[in-house]
C-alpha cells in the first residue's frame, strides 16, 4: 500500500467521523439528517475510490465501482437539499421525489 492509496481512506474515515459527530448533536434535526445523507455519500465515494486503488481482480473492482457510483449519484441531490436547508429556502415540490 502506497501513500496515494491512503488519501481516500483517510478522507473516508475523517468524513464518517465528522458526519457522526454532527448527527449526535441533535438526532431529530432535519438539517443533521440531511447532512448525514451527504456525509455518507462522500464516505461511500471515498471508500469506493480507496478499494478501486487496491483491488487486483476485475469482479471486486466492478463491485466497488458500482458502490462508488451510488455515492456519486447521491452527492449532488444531498448537497442541493443541504444547501436549501442552510439558506432557509422552501423545498420545491419535486424534492421529496429525488
Amino acid at each position: 500500500m502506497n501513500f496515494y492509496e491512503l488519501i481516500p481512506l483517510t478522507a473516508a474515515v475523517t468524513n464518517l467521523a465528522l458526519t457522526l459527530f454532527v448527527l449526535t448533536r441533535d438526532l431529530r434535526s432535519t438539517l443533521n439528517r440531511v447532512y448525514l445523507l451527504w456525509g455518507i455519500s462522500i464516505t461511500v465515494w471515498n471508500l469506493g475510490t480507496f478499494f478501486l486503488f487496491s483491488m487486483g481482480d476485475e469482479p471486486s473492482a466492478r463491485m466497488w465501482s458500482t458502490l462508488l457510483h451510488y455515492g456519486v449519484i447521491f452527492l449532488p441531490i444531498s448537497l442541493f437539499h443541504l444547501s436549501l436547508l442552510i439558506a432557509q429556502i422552501r423545498l420545491p415540490r419535486w424534492m421529496p421525489v429525488l
